[in-house]
């Protein structure tokens, strides 16, 4: 008897008990939700951290809830932290096998994270499910570009364009491919359909630029470069590149223009400042010139080049002290440059110094190679006493190398 009241108690707490057992079960489901809905509107705002604690939430509350897993992966991804990413997207793996979408999210985040052979391996589960997306294709086409498997990376491409011909990207890509591979003309084509597809693509016309360039085709890279420059006028690195172009057709004037275009955005390019400099001196413009090379000179105050082609141009033009200041510079720098003794040591002859002249010819000497046999022949001269032959300028290999104005 006893034991049975005991039965019937126990039961009767049991009934007390289910109705708050419910209310707590409903509770949880609230909370789930709302921290669910919340997470999702943080994800929407990119507030991906706070977004990453209220699904952290929701997997507290329901650690098999496989959406929030996907969110949260999805979030990490946002922030680039790929291997949480990877993490969170196994767990749903984990949870529902055959939930084939989340191979592709996985392979997207192994290859951002640059594990190209699990991305591949992902992504191929994903196009076995789904042979007829295009998405899966273009994935593992660029995960093959990052192993430079470029014809496997063709060949995906390829199939992806046939099940989306109107996706520009995968004609741009394929024509990047091409061009890796040196296929020009098969990357012209791919890259005019990107164009054809989306007239605004400016890395098409850049890249096709590229390629006309090395097809020598100048006059139509000239065309595309321009027309890069008329869709983004700040995309300065092409101005660079049709400076080149000019040069290569003779146009002195525009060059000069794109390479002082260039330098309004990239004022410390030493390269632009010594070619717009030499320029400068073809067309006689010295003050330019030399204001070009002292540029270099402030930005890298240890190469030698600029002080060289300073010196050169004020001998040239006359201003000998100028000059001797130049050399005098070099010599400091490099203690054993023949050719810069033997350059000060002219400039000093022409300024009327003839003493010190000759010491800086007998140094020359010493550190002078017998390639300037002529360096060599006018300073022995010198030193013998002979002032009235070998009276020209005589222009030092490197010199010459380094400053094209006397050939250009």
């Amino acid at each position: 008897m006893l034991m049975q009241k005991k039965i019937v108690c126990v039961i009767m707490s049991i009934i007390l008990l289910m109705p708050c057992l419910g209310l707590a079960a409903e509770q949880e489901k609230v909370n789930y939700e709302q921290w669910y809905e919340r997470g999702k509107l943080l994800l929407q705002n990119k507030e991906y951290d706070k977004a990453i604690l209220a699904f952290g939430e929701t997997i507290k509350i329901n650690p098999q809830s496989m959406e929030s897993y996907l969110l949260r992966a999805n979030s990490y991804y946002l922030k680039k932290q790929y291997s949480l990413a990877i993490d969170d997207c196994s767990k749903v793996i984990e949870i529902s096998p055959s939930y084939m979408e989340v191979y592709y999210n996985r392979a997207n985040a192994y290859y951002s994270n640059q594990q190209y052979d699990l991305a591949i391996a992902d992504v191929s589960k994903f196009i076995e499910y789904s042979p007829l997306s295009a998405n899966g294709y273009f994935l593992r086409a660029i995960c093959y570009n990052g192993k430079h498997q470029y014809d496997l990376s063709i060949t995906d491409l390829s199939k992806e364009i046939e099940l989306d011909p109107m996706n520009f990207n995968s004609y741009h890509l394929r024509g990047l491919t091409y061009l890796i591979l040196s296929k020009k003309n098969l990357a012209i084509y791919d890259f005019s359909k990107a164009i054809e597809l989306n007239p605004s693509d400016i890395d098409a016309y850049l890249n096709r630029g590229i390629c006309y360039e090395e097809n020598k085709q100048y006059d139509l890279a000239l065309v595309d470069f321009t027309k890069v420059i008329e869709i983004n006028p700040r995309y300065e690195n092409v101005y660079f590149k049709r400076a080149m172009l000019y040069l290569t057709e003779g146009n002195v004037n525009f060059a000069i223009g794109d390479l002082s275009e260039f330098l309004e955005v990239n004022p410390l390019s030493t390269e632009a400042y010594y070619i717009r400099g030499l320029l400068y001196a073809k067309q006689q413009d010295y003050n330019l010139a030399i204001a070009d090379f002292h540029k270099i000179a402030g930005i890298t105050p240890k190469d030698i080049r600029p002080y060289r082609l300073c010196g050169d141009l004020y001998a040239g033009n006359h201003d000998y002290e100028l000059a001797i200041n130049e050399f005098c510079k070099i010599v400091e720098l490099q203690p054993t440059d023949g050719e810069a003794y033997f350059n000060l040591a002219q400039a000093m002859e022409l300024a009327g110094k003839n003493e010190e002249a000759i010491t800086n010819y007998r140094i020359a000497i010493r550190h002078l190679s017998v390639e300037h046999s002529k360096a060599i022949k006018k300073a022995n001269a010198r030193i013998n006493g002979d002032w009235e032959n070998l009276k020209e300028w005589v222009i030092t290999g490197s010199t010459s190398n380094i400053i094209d104005i006397h050939t250009f």
